[in-house]
């Protein structure tokens, strides 16, 4: 017979201190569950690279990710969620010097060269 919680379970204060305590395998396969699910994160991997001297305006940026999330079958959102989500893996958004242009730096984005593409004679 199950003894209730408040009547004088043994285990039930350890378990509150500590948490579940799961497994190595269990914590490794939940990380590696969520790196797979972000997307975001793999636009950045692919479309971007960190460069401390790089600016680029929030317009292409954004013109950037919800093209690549519309080629991968995924809602873009919103722009001022896309700058929140810039800003929590710590890019600063920031008017670029002389020019007063609207972006983010330390990013840069990867773009293609046009002497690969057959448009342009590649």
């Amino acid at each position: 017979m199950a003894r209730h919680p408040r009547l004088g379970n043994p285990g039930l204060p350890r378990w509150q201190a500590t948490g579940l305590c799961p497994p190595p395998s269990v914590i490794e396969a939940t990380s590696e569950y969520f790196e797979d699910e972000d997307s975001f994160g793999a636009w950045l991997a692919k479309c971007c690279a960190r460069d401390p001297r790089a600016h680029e305006t929030t317009r292409d940026l954004y013109a950037s990710w919800t093209a690549w999330a519309q080629r991968a079958g995924l809602l873009a959102g919103s722009e001022p969620k896309f700058r929140s989500a810039l800003k929590a893996r710590g890019y600063e958004a920031k008017r670029e010097a002389g020019t007063g242009r609207g972006g983010f730096t330390g990013l840069r984005l990867r773009r293609p060269d046009y002497t690969d593409d057959p448009r342009y004679g590649g």
